[in-house]
């Protein structure tokens, strides 16, 4: 009886921790690493990548993830890749999004506490924009307010970094 409770057990961790969210660590270590790098550690976090597109020296990879608990709502995460490989020029722009407010406020506690310091801050009505640097890497930090179509407003929040 208890082999069978503990296989239960850890099911149920690794079902949890399947869908978790993508730290910045992460994020700064997915823009740098190679696509197949990348597309293995986001299907291993429960990413699907559903779209794909490419032309001469650029490419976008677009990945979404569904968390679906059974107390509350679902939440939806998405991570856009954009890559540019041109003669003597190559540049990479990694954008994770969220609509979750605690992860939001997680990943800028993290920020905070890495040294992170708000450099440029811009309000757009329904959007702010603000510039986190600490010196090596900058994160653009995004909230959009977006109406879904059944007329509820909600929150998005976008960390966009780069190399």
């Amino acid at each position: 009886m208890k082999p069978v409770l503990l296989s239960i057990f850890l099911l149920i961790a690794v079902k949890s921790s399947y869908a978790q969210q993508i730290s910045l660590p992460e994020l700064f270590s997915i823009v740098e690493s190679s696509e197949i790098k990348m597309d293995t550690l986001l299907k291993k976090r429960g990413y699907r990548l559903m779209q794909k597109e490419s032309d001469s020296g650029a490419s976008l990879l677009y990945y979404t993830n569904l968390e679906r608990t059974e107390k509350g709502p679902a939440w939806v995460r998405s991570i856009t890749l954009k890559k540019v490989d041109l003669p003597g020029m190559s540049s990479r722009l990694i954008t994770y999004r969220t609509y979750r407010k605690k992860e939001y406020l997680d990943l800028l506690q993290w920020l905070l506490q890495n040294n992170f310091q708000t450099k440029k801050k811009e309000s757009f009505g329904l959007y702010i924009h603000t510039i986190y640097e600490n010196g090596s890497r900058s994160v653009l930090v995004k909230q959009e307010k977006q109406r879904l179509p059944s007329g509820v407003q909600v929150w998005s929040y976008e960390f966009e970094t780069g190399k």
